[in-house]
């Protein structure tokens, strides 16, 4: 990740850049993975009918590279890493509290 992190800052510090940002795999791509969320406060479903989500990874300043709106909340950051807990950016579902914000968790995990 440092090379990433490394090319990324460098890219940032180009004169005619405003934004910029990383992800794995491009949305709408071939890539990522979908997999199936368990939303607290709702009833486990059977599998074939759990709501399923597009995954990607992405890095810091995506969100406001794309200049994607949020409704709630905020970007991701550098503190967002590997042994820190897991967050999430969520489009607008019905599932979501009035203030935006939900606990969801993959429906392969417990707890």
């Amino acid at each position: 990740m440092a090379f990433f992190d490394r090319v990324l800052e460098n890219v940032r510090n180009l004169p005619s850049v405003v934004a910029a940002g990383v992800i794995d795999n491009v949305p709408l791509g071939d890539g990522g993975s979908h997999q199936p969320i368990a939303v607290e406060g709702y009833p486990t479903l059977p599998m074939s009918e759990q709501p399923e989500v597009d995954v990607r990874a992405i890095g810091a300043g995506y969100v406001d590279s794309l200049r994607i709106p949020l409704l709630s909340g905020r970007d991701f950051n550098r503190s967002d890493i590997a042994d820190r807990p897991p967050v999430a950016l969520i489009s607008t579902r019905p599932w979501l509290t009035s203030s935006g914000q939900t606990r969801v968790r993959s429906a392969s995990t417990s707890g």
